[in-house]
This record gives structure tokens, C-alpha cells and sequence, in this order.
């Protein structure tokens, strides 16, 4: 019973994208529920891959291709211009982007408690450090706001972490 309504509740998703297709709009319906969804559901995979547990890899595997089945047909039949989708997925990624590199500061309080920053994964600090560089020549080349505001926020981030 579990498999079946898990299923039908991967598929509510649908109802949503007839209802947007019928309007021929997106108006006042959001995409981050697939968006949210495609997120849980990957870290959802990784726990089923670690643990082992084939049934829920198989499950979020399917739930993950029908997630992003409806991001695209949202994507398609939305309303809204490409630049405004853009501006939401560029802040969405820049987000998540800059917690990313923002996560080894976890170890924050152990440092300071310690006074050691023997905890922090100083290689993956300075690693970082210069990929995001490199991301900000690119940036600015392809003149990209989203990508220039979050490398910068990152590698003030970074130079904090490898240098304070």
C-alpha cells in the first residue's frame, strides 16, 4: 500500500501541470515544490545508496525523473519570460552555492573553543578558494550577475576561512 500511494503522490505533480496547461499559464502556481521535491529526493537517494537500501533508491529514482519531467513542463508552459525564471533559478543556485562553501564553517565553534583550526578541511578551503576565482574571471567574461555576486560572497567566505 505504501509503494502505491508514495507513487500516487509522486504523480499529484501532474495535476498540477494539466491545470497550468489548461490555463496555458503558470499564474500563482510556484515551481518550488519540484524544486524542493527534486532536492529531497536526491538527498533521500543518497541515504537509500548508503544504507543500501535498493527499494528506496528505486522509488527516488523514479520520483527524481518525474520531478524533473514536471520542472521542465513547468518551465515550458510558464508564463513567465525566460529572464525572470533566470533571476529565480540564478538566486536559488547562488544560495545554495555560497552554503555550500559557507559549510565548513560547522566547525566555527570548535575553532574558537579550541583555538585551533586544526578542525576546519583547510585543503578544501584553499581548493575552493581557487575554483571560485576562476569562476569570477568567468563571470565577468560572460558578464553573469548571479554567478560574479555569489563568487564574490564565496571567496570573501574563503579568504576568511584560509587566512583568519
Amino acid at each position: 500500500i505504501a509503494i502505491f500511494s508514495t507513487i500516487c503522490l509522486f504523480l499529484t505533480g501532474l495535476e498540477i501541470c494539466w491545470r497550468i496547461k489548461e490555463r496555458g499559464s503558470t499564474e500563482g502556481i510556484g515551481s518550488a515544490p519540484f524544486h524542493m521535491g527534486f532536492v529531497s529526493g536526491y538527498l533521500w537517494l543518497h541515504y537509500g545508496v548508503l544504507k543500501g537500501d535498493r527499494r528506496r533508491q528505486m522509488r527516488t529514482t523514479i520520483f527524481e525523473t518525474v520531478c524533473l519531467t514536471l520542472m521542465h513542463l513547468y518551465v515550458r508552459y510558464s508564463s513567465d519570460s525566460t529572464e525572470v525564471i533566470l533571476d529565480h533559478l540564478g538566486l536559488v543556485c547562488a544560495a545554495f552555492n555560497v552554503a555550500t562553501v559557507a559549510a565548513p564553517l560547522m566547525a566555527l565553534g570548535e575553532v574558537i573553543r579550541m583555538r585551533s583550526t586544526e578542525n576546519l578541511p583547510l585543503p578544501l578551503c584553499f581548493a575552493n578558494l581557487l575554483v571560485t576565482s576562476e569562476w569570477l574571471w568567468y563571470g565577468i567574461l560572460v558578464d553573469d550577475f548571479y554567478i560574479k555576486v555569489c563568487v564574490v560572497v564565496c571567496t570573501l567566505l574563503l579568504l576568511i576561512m584560509c587566512c583568519g
